[in-house]
């Protein structure tokens, strides 16, 4: 494996139509990605009272997910290299979907255990469908403002997945919340797998070579991406934590209804959608502008870990406002590390790489991420949720020193990728 200068092409080419249409499916799907933790966040206190289930019995549910999820990430992202976005969306999309709708009809802990693991393999390999549709569909210079403009495109699903999911169970029961997203979500494997051919060759796509055969092995042995790797490990945990902790934080901690919740945590998502566009949008100027991309990815990353000591406020907020408005600028800085480090490896490898090396990025994030929330279900069950806020609140900015003493003060003028 060699390392080769990859520059900036002076040309400004435009994403045909149909890129953008097609990424308004990949954003559906993406949310429905996020909708399927946001109900089982949602319905924590609900499933407790109906079907009596633990602190203890959420983590493992959490780690039914979070274990799959974690080891086929280092099998998906070669499967898509090889077989192309196209056929896996549909496979992974499809295999999600019924998971959802299998969940829905679950009567017992042990029904969800087998539908979260189910979910977990299958799940593998939706970011990396999505980045490699954007890395195939986009010029490089539109990569970070379509990876997060995948957000606002689909805000409205994920701002409206609280509010709806507390109608739906109450309306119709908590199984009917985990039923209508995985009927949805297969019309959505079949609308991507209908549009997704025949996409662009842009003048700076790197020309083909007789290179081996990308692995989750060889990524791994790739020393320029230790540092990525290892914020990830550091980074993920945090995210992953309050993506499936927040609304039994609000009930258990603050005191909410479960109507409160779908009242009140929207908020969070619709930040997290406002500022990873904004930051994407940035971040793309930044490499027009010359900078290198390292830098272009890593300043971003590293003012916004800036926000990481709100979370230890958080446990002992006053007010119901105060704590959604803390929890929405942890949601923009666990968000942003989450698209911008995607988008960043991305730019480090070529093209025949890029879904594989997204999954072993992924794969590493996931393996503290399990670690973390094991742990965490034990603390919250013990001590509440105070601890683990205030460890998760360190992640982030240790997480920031390493990225920018490996990328930050990068002096070259190209970035460099894995040929």
């Amino acid at each position: 494996m060699s390392l080769t200068p990859k520059e900036f092409s002076a040309d400004v080419p435009r994403a045909p139509l149909r890129a953008w249409i097609l990424l308004g499916f990949v954003a559906v799907a993406a949310v429905l990605f996020v909708v399927d933790r946001q109900v089982m966040s949602l319905l924590k206190t609900t499933l407790r009272d109906d079907i009596g289930l633990t602190d203890v019995q959420y983590g493992w549910l959490i780690t039914a997910f979070m274990v799959p999820y974690t080891v086929m990430y280092l099998f998906t992202g070669a499967w898509i290299d090889r077989w192309g976005t196209r056929v896996m969306s549909l496979i992974f999309i499809g295999v999600m979907s019924l998971a959802t709708v299998f969940m829905g009809f679950s009567r017992t802990f042990e029904w969800l255990l087998v539908g979260r693991v189910l979910l977990g393999i299958a799940e593998a390999g939706i970011i990396p469908c999505s980045i490699l549709f954007v890395v195939n569909w986009f010029p490089k210079h539109l990569r970070a403002t379509a990876i997060s403009i995948k957000s606002p495109l689909g805000a409205i699903g994920q701002v409206a997945t609280p509010p709806l999911v507390a109608w739906v169970t109450l309306s119709y029961g908590w199984h009917m919340a985990f039923i209508v997203p995985g009927v949805i979500g297969l019309g959505v494997a079949f609308a991507w797998y209908v549009l997704d051919h025949s996409a662009p060759v842009y003048a700076d796509a790197p020309k083909k070579t007789d290179a081996p055969r990308a692995n989750a092995w060889r990524i791994l042995r790739e020393r320029s991406l230790w540092p990525l790797l290892a914020v990830r490990v550091m980074s993920d945990p945090f995210w992953f934590f309050l993506l499936y902790w927040h609304a039994g934080f609000l009930q258990e901690h603050l005191g909410l209804t479960l109507t409160q919740v779908g009242q009140w945590a929207w908020i969070p998502p619709l930040f997290n959608t406002l500022g990873n566009v904004t930051i994407g949008v940035v971040s793309d100027r930044l490499v027009k502008r010359g900078w290198t991309l390292k830098r272009a990815r890593s300043l971003p990353l590293v003012a916004t870990a800036l926000l990481a000591p709100l979370a230890w406020m958080l446990p002992f907020s006053p007010s119901i406002g105060l704590a959604i408005a803390l929890l929405a600028a942890l949601y923009v800085m666990c968000g942003t590390w989450l698209f911008l480090t995607n988008v960043f490896v991305a730019d480090l490898v070529p093209r025949s790489a890029v879904a594989t090396s997204v999954g072993v990025l992924s794969a590493t994030g996931g393996i503290t991420s399990v670690l973390f929330n094991l742990v965490a279900g034990w603390l919250v069950g013990n001590f509440g949720y105070t601890p683990i806020i205030l460890i998760g609140s360190l992640l982030h900015p240790l997480a920031a020193v390493v990225l920018w003493r490996a990328y930050g003060r990068a002096k070259p003028a190209s970035t460099e990728v894995i040929q």
